[in-house]
């Protein structure tokens, strides 16, 4: 387990909808496997039982949450960061995979704060810096290919 995560699942906040996080547990064992750890159990129920959204995200990007909690936030949020440069580059001027990879960067980020927070690695500013960094990120990729196609068309 990597040092920013606690020792102690039962430091993890509680589903405050406990029966959406018995239900997310479910999909999550159906889809990904039973967990693998107390933490991972705690992690996924806390998810589903706060936040319906980030449920879905685990449920499609588990390889992203279970990054988290074997790598910690850190390091999975880098490699995030990394893998979007190069999907990035590998879209460069389809307008729709550039959409569609920036739309899938967000769901795994958001999934990937979240469950830093959740799992107590990182406090609310800490999140709240991880969610900036991907920002300035997605932001500064969907400028680039705007000012591209612009270039492209003439119009700059």
């Amino acid at each position: 387990m990597p040092p920013d995560l606690p020792a102690d699942p039962a430091l993890l906040p509680g589903a405050g909808d406990p029966e959406a996080a018995g239900r997310g547990l479910a999909d999550w064992s159906a889809a990904a496997g039973a967990p693998g750890s107390e933490l991972e159990r705690a992690t996924v129920a806390a998810l589903f039982g706060n936040a319906p959204f980030l449920g879905r995200c685990a449920l499609r990007w588990p390889d992203a949450l279970r990054a988290v909690l074997r790598s910690g936030p850190d390091a999975t949020l880098r490699r995030l960061l990394g893998e979007l440069d190069g999907d990035i580059a590998a879209a460069r001027d389809d307008e729709a995979k550039v959409a569609r990879v920036l739309r899938r960067a967000r769901q795994r980020a958001a999934l990937t704060v979240a469950a830093g927070n959740i799992a107590a690695a990182w406090d609310d500013r800490q999140a709240t810096a991880a969610l900036t960094r991907f920002a300035d990120a997605a932001i500064a990729h969907a400028v680039d290919h705007l000012l591209r196609q612009a270039r492209r068309g003439g119009e700059l």
